[in-house]
């Protein structure tokens, strides 16, 4: 496993990447698009998408990485305090307040969220977050390879975040390790 601990993760579509203390950002999993090739640079966020990242470096610029069929990996310019990548979609959080989701031709996410859950998630057929007691609780699945797999196995520990992934949920734990569950089909289970 790289030194230092994590501070935050972001589950994919079949991978899942982090940031670490001091910055140095690490994916694991599927990398059929390079979406695991972190680009040199210091990162404060980092969010994976379907076959894609993108992340936020410490001077507010936009990285994106993993497959660009739709422009998705396309990063615009600006400055920006933080992103959320979906499966085709990303919206970005500008340091002026403004969002800008990219690229312009494809719908823009939707998030459900279920009442006494914070930090909702989003995957495809399920939903997962955080209750009061910090431990996850994930809805939905049947039937779309891994989902049921992802809410029949939630560990009852205590976690600081969760993301999800397309079949599988990846969360950080309070003690700054982390802790994944569901498919593991292309190694997003493997945590380095």
């Amino acid at each position: 496993m790289p030194d230092g601990e994590f501070v935050s993760i972001s589950a994919g579509g079949a991978h899942t990447c982090g940031v670490q203390t001091g910055g140095v950002a690490v994916c694991w999993g599927d990398n059929t698009y390079g979406q695991t090739d972190v680009p040199d640079g210091e990162f404060v966020s980092v969010s994976a998408g379907g076959a894609h990242t993108c992340g936020v470096l410490v001077d507010g610029a936009m990285e994106c990485w993993g497959d660009n069929t739709y422009g998705q990996a396309s990063a615009p310019e600006g400055e920006f305090a933080s992103v959320i990548a979906s499966v085709l979609t990303n919206c970005g959080y500008g340091t002026d307040e403004s969002v800008l989701c990219w690229p312009k031709d494809r719908p823009e996410p939707t998030v459900s969220t279920y009442q006494g859950l914070t930090g909702e998630s989003p995957g495809l057929v399920y939903s997962c977050g955080l209750r009061d007691d910090k431990t996850a609780s994930c809805h939905g699945g049947s039937g779309y390879d891994g989902g049921d797999l992802v809410i029949d196995n939630v560990p009852h520990i205590e976690f600081a975040t969760v993301s999800t992934g397309m079949n599988h949920v990846c969360g950080l734990r309070l003690d700054g390790a982390i802790e994944c569950w569901g498919s593991n089909e292309r190694g997003q289970l493997d945590i380095p």
